[in-house]
């Protein structure tokens, strides 16, 4: 057996050709990361805990003010106005993320991927909340209810509110449209579509994920623009110029019973985590002493760090998150159509992802199981969410997969460490609101490095492409043009549209296209599908014959491994031990879209196959 082992091993090893020592070969190889990379922490790599913690910190620290703003931004739709009630809906938003992403990340693509509040759910929610019959500005009460002074509702149910069932008809819709997301992922359609897929429609789509949100970073940077300009300085310079500074660090060895001096690359490993210390502390000092103005109109109030301090006083110590939390939940049926258009956008902007943290990871392309498991996983947190009552769905954090750029670190212990860090943060609202404090000037020069690299991450993709051909630059150049026109246009008629309409069912419609033509993701995404699907081009200049031989191989030409090849596979996107269970155990599994198999071995002979032709 013991010989068994090592010819698995040293077969492994013979994909990966580097010029590493000893230690960064054996971490690659188990691993597989390559080596171009550098990475400090590969994907199956075990920091130590003291390591795991600080890192899995800065990842929430990245996540934590968007995935608190993807609820604060329908507390006015929602009627939301008790500082409590905004205290529970952020905390078990970060609870119910939090399982959210420990699911992606040891069920589903076993990426080192944070799941948040995804912003193609906001369109949605606030459409459906539009239509409920109690108006927010002029609490008009129904019948003979009786509305209290934290709005509450005198009905028959005791400490029924407003939002309640303005937020339960939102979130009831969500939980039954996320049945299409399950579907898709277990059955498998999106992988095989994904064949017919080139660099040509993933490119676009990885572009305007970053481009999708630069209103709001820019949104963020305005309350003081030069506080935002020198966190992302800071983060520039910690991450490309001091990445190979480290710091000596003294601690007492119980082991040798004597002092010792470590070093750990502080600058290269916690690049984000220090610029936005820093810069807390800047802004700190600029409050206490009255640098930064006081009143709320003047520009570079919102750099203070003292004006969100109710919510942190306002909010309870501790509460468990729990299903049905808010009252009992209903359906919207014309909603449930806007929120299926929607999950098929975050399942795009989604797989852009996938395809970003493997390369940054250094793993072979999610392509079959690995895809498909992530699509359910993500399905399930749209289900779960709406079950705890939140009104918006999980989609995979683009900030954070630039993150493991920048560190080098891709380890999925980390991540595991995120995912509980906001499950404790749920448990205690306080806490949750704790880190709400931080200025949006400091966040929004943390989006600014980290949605630059998402966007160098799409010219990066098109590295097998023809980009040399007129077709091929059109394709690109097009999609991305008409994914910022089209929505800038649809946005700014969406007011003169919805005047104009009389018929309910005719403004329903067009307020459904409205959403889905809105989106930069999914009109750009369309139309490179369109283009590079009808006009002429062959798989070769398209990328597609490249792309196909990645999922099996990506590195050592020539060699023909299948079983180390599908081994990395393996290794990379799902539990050897609960592969070598199932294997012996329920080989039917293998015939599942969930599950590697037969498919996945037929693929790498194939992929052997065609090298063996070409040399």
């Amino acid at each position: 057996m013991t010989a068994e082992k090592e010819a698995e091993v040293n077969e492994l090893g013979a994909l990966k050709d580097h010029n590493h020592d000893d230690e960064v070969k054996e971490t690659e190889a188990n691993s597989g990361s390559g080596s171009a990379l550098h990475l400090t922490y590969g994907l199956n790599d075990k920091p130590s805990w003291y390591l795991t913690l600080l890192m899995g910190f800065q990842h929430f620290v990245i996540m934590s003010s968007s995935c608190a703003f993807g609820v604060i931004i329908l507390f006015d739709a929602a009627c939301v106005q008790d500082e409590v009630d905004k205290s529970n809906l952020i905390a078990s938003s970060f609870f119910v993320m939090g399982i959210t992403t420990f699911v992606q990340c040891t069920l589903g693509t076993r990426l080192p991927i944070a799941q948040g509040p995804s912003i193609v759910f906001y369109p949605v929610a606030i459409g459906i909340m539009a239509g409920d019959s109690l108006e927010c500005p002029d609490l008009q009460v129904k019948d003979n209810a009786t509305l209290h002074h934290n709005g509450t509702l005198a009905f028959s149910q005791p400490g029924e509110k407003i939002w309640h069932r303005r937020v339960g008809q939102v979130a009831g819709t969500i939980a039954a449209g996320s049945i299409v997301q399950l579907l898709i992922g277990s059955t498998g359609v999106m992988s095989h579509l994904l064949r017919f897929v080139s660099p040509l429609v993933v490119a676009p789509t990885i572009f305007l994920i970053g481009f999708s949100v630069m209103g709001a970073v820019l949104n963020l940077c305005a309350p003081q623009f030069y506080i935002s300009i020198v966190c992302c300085i800071l983060i520039i310079v910690f991450t490309y110029v001091l990445d190979r500074v480290k710091i000596p660090i003294p601690y007492f060895s119980i082991r040798n019973r004597k002092p010792l001096v470590t070093r750990f690359a502080a600058f290269s490993t916690l690049p984000i985590l220090l610029s936005m210390a820093i810069m807390y502390a800047l802004c700190h000092l600029l409050t206490v002493t009255n640098v930064l103005p006081s009143s709320p109109e003047a520009w570079g109030y919102g750099a203070r760090t003292d004006i969100k301090s109710s919510a942190v006083l306002n909010a309870g110590w501790f509460r468990v998150p729990h299903p049905l939390q808010f009252g009992s939940l209903s359906v919207n049926g014309p909603g449930v159509v806007a929120v299926g258009c929607a999950i098929l956008v975050s399942i795009m902007e989604s797989i852009g992802d996938y395809v970003t943290c493997a390369k940054f990871c250094g793993s072979p392309r999610p392509v079959g199981f690995p895809m498909n498991r992530g699509i359910a996983a993500e399905g399930f947190g749209c289900f779960l969410s709406g079950l705890f009552g939140l009104p918006v769905g999980p989609t995979s954090y683009s900030n954070n997969i630039a993150a493991i750029s920048m560190t080098k670190v891709a380890s999925r212990r980390v991540m595991h460490a995120t995912s509980a860090i906001m499950v404790i943060f749920g448990l205690f609202p306080k806490l949750s609101a704790l880190f709400v404090c931080v200025p949006d000037p400091i966040i929004g020069g943390v989006l600014l490095a980290t949605i630059g690299i998402i966007c160098g991450v799409a010219a990066g993709s098109l590295s097998s492409v023809r980009m040399d051909r007129p077709r091929n630059a059109f394709v690109f150049g097009f999609s991305v043009f008409l994914g910022v026109v089209v929505p800038l246009q649809i946005k700014a008629s969406r007011h003169r549209d919805a005047t104009s309409m009389s018929d309910s069912a005719q403004a329903i419609a067009m307020g459904i296209a409205q959403d889905l033509l809105s989106n930069e993701m999914l009109v750009g995404t369309g139309t490179a599908l369109l283009l590079d699907s009808c006009l002429p081009g062959t798989r070769k200049e398209r990328g597609l014959e490249a792309e196909a031989n990645q999922g099996a191989d990506s590195v050592t030409p020539g060699s023909c491994q299948t079983e180390a090849e599908l081994r990395w596979q393996v290794d990379c996107y799902e539990s050897t031990a609960f592969h070598r269970f199932y294997s012996r155990h329920l080989p039917i599994l293998h015939r599942l879209p969930l599950f590697p198999g037969r498919l996945s071995e037929r693929r790498a002979n194939a992929v052997c196959e065609n090298r063996e032709t070409a040399i």
